[in-house]
């Protein structure tokens, strides 16, 4: 099975909510920024094999060394509650460029839809991945070491860290 992941921050999804007795909570749509009605996602393959160049591709975008957060998401679940998920490896913008072939992007047509996949993703806050500070940063090193990456693709804040990769 394949999934769909977005990072996201797991505290602003750490709430309790039931759609009988209270609105749903504004502080997690700031995880779901979308562009042109569009919200950025990467197509994780069955056997996860594309995970590293994913979290890579997220990480080298950040400043700093940072933990990352993602959730898990069904795309058939998608699909039912009335979203379109479409290729957009042409917009991928990461500096990995199997990250890049992985993106894809859920059509959100109106700030309605884009509350009711709030819901959704709520529902599956269990699907919620850590992945450490750490493990990112012997990522980032492993892609220097192996020549996958070098110095001159980190940003300036990447390469106050890794000055002497």
């Amino acid at each position: 099975m394949t999934y769909l992941i977005r990072v996201l921050t797991a505290e602003r999804w750490n709430f309790e909510y039931s759609e009988a007795d209270k609105p749903f909570k504004a502080n997690p749509l700031g995880d779901l920024r979308t562009d042109h009605d569009n919200l950025s996602v990467f197509e994780l393959d069955k056997k996860k094999n594309n995970l590293n160049d994913i979290l890579l591709g997220f990480a080298l975008k950040k400043y700093s060394v940072s933990t990352l957060q993602y959730v898990e998401l069904d795309p058939k679940e998608i699909s039912k509650l009335g979203f379109d998920v479409v290729n957009a490896k042409e917009e991928g913008n990461t500096l990995i460029q199997a990250a890049n072939e992985a993106h894809m992007n859920i059509k959100i047509r109106s700030a309605d839809k884009l509350v009711e996949l709030a819901k959704h993703i709520y529902t599956k806050t269990e699907n919620i991945q850590t992945v450490k500070r750490k493990e990112i940063k012997k990522l980032i090193e492993d892609s220097l070491t192996s020549g996958t990456l070098t110095s001159g693709d980190l940003n300036c804040g990447l390469k106050k860290v890794f000055k002497n990769s």
